[in-house]
Formats: structure tokens, sequence, C-alpha cells
């Protein structure tokens, strides 16, 4: 959590001049699908115009998703012909899929309780990578040294203790522009 993913997936769309959209969490494949409606019109979506006609697409807190929700989208990754309601398309040459999750897709943990077990053949879609924090980012970045300083400290004091603690770098930024506003940084610790 806190580590950057999304703003990096972003920033990728950014610099590679494309459109960029992203869906949170799913439970059914309609909001990426579409679905015909009652008068029997297809009902676009942003995942599909970026599937179809390319652009930067991020599954964030895909360890949020159902599995039901996931595996109609398992063929189309695989295989870069998806099955929308209206028909069978292919994935734009320009079309990049990101899934970004807070665990590895197997399961709760203690920290992040409400995480899904994802399907093998799911995981099997993307190429995993660790994203963890940017400490000399962040100490660029959040505007007070001294504070990132003390973030950075405790953050390794606690793991080092094993305390189940998240000190993310948003403890940084968040910190950085209560110290700004004026609050105490024993007012901003407690915070």
């Amino acid at each position: 959590a806190g580590s950057g993913k999304t703003t990096a997936a972003r920033n990728c769309a950014t610099a590679l001049s494309l459109p960029f959209g992203f869906c949170g969490a799913i439970d059914n494949p309609y909001g990426l699908l579409g679905f015909i409606d009652a008068g029997g019109g297809y009902r676009r979506t942003a995942f599909r115009e970026i599937w179809e006609f390319g652009g930067i697409w991020l599954m964030d807190e895909v360890d949020g998703s159902t599995a039901a929700a996931l595996l109609p989208l398992n063929a189309g990754f695989a295989n870069g012909i998806m099955a929308f309601p209206d028909g069978m398309i292919a994935k734009s040459p320009e079309c990049i899929i990101i899934a970004a999750a807070n665990t590895w897709g197997l399961g709760a943990t203690s920290d992040y309780v409400g995480r899904m077990k994802l399907d093998a053949a799911t995981l099997d879609r993307f190429v995993p990578l660790y994203w963890g924090y940017d400490e000399a980012l962040e100490l660029a970045t959040a505007g007070n040294p001294e504070w990132v300083g003390r973030v950075q400290a405790l953050r390794k004091n606690a793991a080092s203790k094993g305390l189940k603690v998240m000190i993310t770098p948003r403890a940084s930024y968040y910190g950085a522009a209560l110290l700004a506003a004026g609050f105490e940084q024993s007012e901003v610790e407690t915070l």
C-alpha cells in the first residue's frame, strides 16, 4: 500500500501518450465487458475503448476481485481476443493491461484481510513484480526531509521488531502537509 503503483501506471500512460483507465476490485465482469440493455443496445465501457483502441488499463486492487468476475477475462488476456456482449474483439497492439495488488493473489493476509485468492489461470496471465517503497523518491518528493527521515526510521524499526503496522510513504506525504499547515510534530505522529 502506498508504494505508487497507481501513479506509476498513470505516468506510463502519460509517457507513452496513451489513454489511461482503471477499475478497482470487481465483483462482476459487466463493468469491464459492458452489457446489452433492455432495449437491445450494447453499453460500451472505458475498458472496451482501451482494449479495442489502445491505452493502459489498470486493474487496481485486483486481489479484492472475485474469481467469478475475473474468469471471463482470462481467455482474452491469454489469446488477445475478448468475448464482449456484442462480439469477439481483438486487443489493440497498443493496449496494455496492468494488475496491481497488495498481495501475491494467494488470499488474505494479516495486513490485507479482505483479499481474495485469485484463480491460478488469472495469476498466470500476468508477470509478478515486487513493487516496494522507493525511499529515495519518497525523500525527494515529500517536501520535508526531516519528517521523511523520521517516518523511514519508524518504518525500519517497526519491521525489525516484527510489528504488524503499516507505515507507508503516505505517512511522509500526509505528515509533511500537516506540518506545513502548522501542526506540531507530536500531534502529526499521533495522527
